[in-house]
């Protein structure tokens, strides 16, 4: 099988985690039938550092790192994430505009997901968890509209610092359901549906 390699440049480790937890799932299982597997390059994830960055910086700089990834170290794919930063349509839809305009105008080639949670990743992973703990209301409780605070509270409680939170969402992360997040949470699917197109290709 070959091997196909991957780059993320986003916010933060949690969000790191989340795409390296679902692109594990994708060679492991869903996709064990197609032509190829992908692999992250930790050669380019170390010169660019996994320190967490504002989104604004990330929105400023991104070009910059599509350029570095296929220039200099021939990634075949590119993760790019921010926060929602709110719950709107609109709201999603003008953070997906601001980066595809950008690829476009830029004339960049390189394959690239843009990843955009709303509110934040921290909703994703709030839908887990209470999957795992099996929550009553699990299937029924609309969480997006809850506060950003709200979210990194249910998700890190009174955890400090990047490793014990790491550590809290590689848990979460190690067993978890697509299709149940799919089911409820729309930027996830629009996440979701861009690497479904790629391994159809």
């Amino acid at each position: 099988m070959t091997s196909k390699t991957y780059g993320i440049y986003c916010e933060d480790d949690p969000m790191r985690l989340f795409v390296h937890s679902y692109i594990e799932r994708l060679n492991i299982k869903e996709f064990q039938n197609f032509s190829f597997e992908l692999k992250p390059n930790p050669s380019f994830q170390s010169a660019i550092g996994n320190k967490n960055n504002s989104k604004t910086e990330v929105k400023k700089k991104f070009l910059t790192m599509l350029k570095i990834a296929q220039s200099q170290y021939n990634i075949d794919l590119m993760f790019i994430g921010v926060d929602c930063d709110g719950f709107e349509d609109k709201k999603f839809n003008e953070n997906l505009a601001f980066f595809r305009d950008k690829i476009e105008e830029a004339r960049i080639d390189i394959r690239t997901i843009i990843f955009i949670p709303v509110q934040c990743i921290e909703h994703w992973l709030w839908y887990l968890k209470m999957k795992q703990e099996n929550d009553p209301k699990a299937n029924t409780k609309k969480l997006e509209k809850e506060p950003k605070p709200k979210a990194k509270l249910k998700i890190y409680q009174d955890a400090k610092g990047a490793i014990k939170r790491n550590r809290i969402v590689s848990k979460i992360l190690e067993n978890w359901d697509p299709e149940f997040l799919d089911s409820h949470s729309k930027s996830f699917r629009h996440f979701r549906e861009q690497i479904d197109d790629l391994f159809k290709i």
